[in-house]
């Protein structure tokens, strides 16, 4: 069968187990002080774990380094604090003021800090100093150099959200490590907004077209408000609970998903289409992309996308040094894995005719199910886009 956008695979069992990791980005930190001591590997694996830290170091992401012979203390200032090493720390000067600084300044300053761990142990020993902002900042800033999941970004998400970061900054945040868009916090909480108020309507309609258009409307609005194509129209088909079909610019969703009644549904509908509509806008920064060195008529043949996609792509191309580009290098980039997974293949019809027989799927097959879930969103336009559902489910939690 023809590749005709991001088609999700129809799978029995609709609850993934765990959440697959985006690609990271190798950062390389040469030069003397840039490598990490002991002990900041030991922070950095309690908060993005083991096996992040050991493929970091294995790929080169990071270095590590020995810790530096203690030099000659000198005596203490006055209120000096005293650091693990026994080396007197003078009170940082501005150090509450820049822990009460934008994200969008913090970072920059974090990230240049050399010994990290050193400056920041400073920092958070100065009287004053907002701890939770900053080990914050840490946090973010070591996300960036070591790659994000999912459970990561939402996490930042939260964290954010708890220390009362306006939307603004939270944007700056995002933008920061890479995402646009649909993904960005003030997107979400549009989303999010409109979610609540069409929710409640959207369970009350009793036919597949008045909630299609309902759900169109929804997403169409935040589409436009990141400046990518809206959906042509949402159709009713079958094969899993929605896909983006490029081609044609659309979204197909399942008959009997939309229609659900339970309560949680109408939410469960907007955000499975708002991660569809992600996907077109993975699409569309490809095409962009593209539109460095092609023709509007090149990039419709090469990415295989309606050509007034192309056009608008062709109309704002994407810079090199955009925050995304590296996104749209790893969606322009070979798929591992890519296509059925050859176990879940040779079982298909008979958890087909299980599921239709309402019976349980033995452990051995659960096993394969689960497998291949994970599998597919580990997948790079899977992995973003789950991500960017999950944001948009924490969003309509927060409302």
């Amino acid at each position: 069968m023809p590749d005709e956008g991001h088609v999700h695979e129809p799978a029995p069992v609709a609850t993934p187990i765990g959440a697959a990791p985006l690609a990271a980005t190798p950062v390389a930190l040469p030069g003397p002080g840039r490598g990490m001591t002991a002990s900041h590997v030991l922070a950095l694996s309690r908060t993005i774990g083991n096996a992040a830290v050991a493929r970091a170091l294995a790929t080169g992401a990071l270095l590590a380094r020995e810790p530096a012979a203690p030099a000659a203390a000198p005596a203490a200032a006055p209120g000096g604090v005293a650091p693990a090493g026994g080396v007197p720390t003078p009170p940082v000067a501005g150090a509450p003021e820049l822990s009460q600084a934008p994200f969008a300044q913090l970072l920059g300053t974090v990230e240049g800090w050399s010994p990290r761990e050193d400056w920041l142990q400073a920092h958070l020993a100065t009287p004053g100093v907002d701890g939770k902002r900053l080990n914050l900042a840490d946090t973010i800033v070591m996300r960036k150099e070591t790659g994000v999941d999912e459970a990561g970004v939402v996490e930042i998400a939260q964290e954010l959200y708890i220390v009362g970061t306006p939307v603004g900054d939270r944007d700056a945040v995002f933008t920061y490590l890479g995402f646009g868009g649909l993904a960005l916090p003030s997107s979400i909480e549009a989303f999010a907004t409109a979610s609540a108020a069409n929710a409640a309507a959207i369970a009350t309609m009793r036919s597949f077209e008045e909630r299609a258009g309902a759900v169109l409307g929804v997403i169409n609005a935040r589409l436009a408000a990141v400046g990518v194509p809206t959906i042509g129209r949402i159709t009713k088909e079958g094969g899993g609970n929605a896909h983006f079909n490029k081609k044609s610019w659309t979204i197909s969703v399942d008959g009997d998903f939309a229609m659900r009644g339970d309560p949680s549904a109408p939410a469960q509908l907007l955000t499975t289409v708002y991660h569809e509509a992600r996907h077109a806008e993975q699409d569309f920064l490809v095409a962009r992309s593209l539109a460095r060195d092609k023709s509007a008529g090149e990039i419709a043949a090469a990415h295989e996308i309606p050509l007034e996609v192309a056009n608008a792509a062709k109309a704002s191309p994407l810079p090199a040094d955009d925050p995304q580009a590296a996104l749209a290098d790893r969606l322009r980039g070979p798929v591992q894995d890519d296509g059925p997974d050859p176990d879940l293949a040779a079982i298909r019809d008979r958890l087909i005719e299980k599921k239709a027989r309402g019976e349980k799927f033995t452990p051995e097959e659960q096993a394969i199910i689960d497998k291949a879930y994970a599998r597919y969103k580990n997948r790079p336009h899977e992995a973003d886009a789950f991500l960017v559902e999950e944001l948009a489910k924490y969003g309509q939690a927060t409302r």
